[in-house]
């Protein structure tokens, strides 16, 4: 798949496919959290509608910080950008839940990527996580149970003075909600069903509990001090599947959200 800058090396593909060596060689059976089996078409599906997200990330990180720079990734899941990032010369780490490394994160272990066990919502940032360049949280914040301002700002207390944070979220105003809304559908995940009568307290098992709007993120990096460099739109899964119609829908009703904010 070639690259979509085309002055910049192809390396996120060349990570897909060491990525996918790393699990066709495991002939065990891989299940995520939830209990979805973790397969080598289930990734390769992934990778389709993700890579647009991909290379955004990568050029955004490679356009505003140098070579060398410390990167943190949280949520980093199969390793797609932080080893493409790695490959380009940067000095990356990551942080994961602890119940997800073993399935997602097998490829970045093998290739000695440092990993720490951290549930963002839960646990105490200790310094061997703090004084980054930059931190990323692509697509993680919309799994959270917390509020935008504080999850903002747990990811900020990750990078030093002067660092940056890089956020991607899902845009609750993409035009795919619209066009559910005119259907007279719901564009609210339900809560999965249970019929455990031991349970006394409910569990929000949402995959997605909150999507953001763009005020909603600019408020909750502007209520942590944050300067922005540089905010926007995009699509990912449409861009991979019909990128013609992805580059004609207005920004505002694309599939996400991004903001590259700096820490003062």
């Amino acid at each position: 798949m070639e690259s979509k800058w085309n002055n910049k090396p192809d390396n996120i593909s060349l990570v897909f496919q060491r990525i996918i060596n790393t699990y066709k060689k495991n002939k065990q059976d891989i299940h995520d959290y939830k209990g979805s089996e973790i397969s080598v078409s289930y990734i390769e599906n992934y990778y389709f509608i993700s890579y647009p997200r991909f290379y955004l990330v990568y050029d955004l990180v490679s356009s505003f910080l140098p070579k060398s720079s410390s990167i943190l990734e949280v949520g980093p899941g199969y390793g797609f950008i932080l080893l493409s990032l790695k490959d380009a010369g940067y000095i990356v780490k990551g942080a994961e839940l602890d119940a997800n490394i073993s399935a997602y994160s097998q490829t970045l272990i093998h290739e000695g990527v440092p990993l720490y066990s951290v549930n963002i919502e839960q646990d105490v940032i200790n310094d061997e996580i703090r004084g980054f360049d930059l931190v990323i949280a692509s697509e993680v914040l919309e799994h959270l149970h917390t509020s935008l301002i504080v999850s903002v700002g747990r990811i900020a207390s990750m990078c030093k003075s002067g660092g940056m944070i890089l956020i991607t979220v899902p845009n609750i105003y993409r035009i795919e909600n619209y066009l559910k809304i005119l259907l007279r559908e719901n564009i609210c995940e339900d809560f999965p069903f249970n019929c455990n009568p031991d349970i006394t307290q409910q569990v929000d098992l949402r995959t997605h509990p909150r999507e953001p709007t763009m005020k909603d993120l600019v408020r909750a990096i502007e209520g942590n001090h944050l300067e922005i460099v540089r905010k926007g739109y995009f699509s990912s899964s449409l861009m991979a599947k019909h990128p013609t119609l992805a580059k004609i829908i207005p920004p505002p009703l694309r599939e996400h959200l991004f903001v590259l904010a700096k820490k003062p």
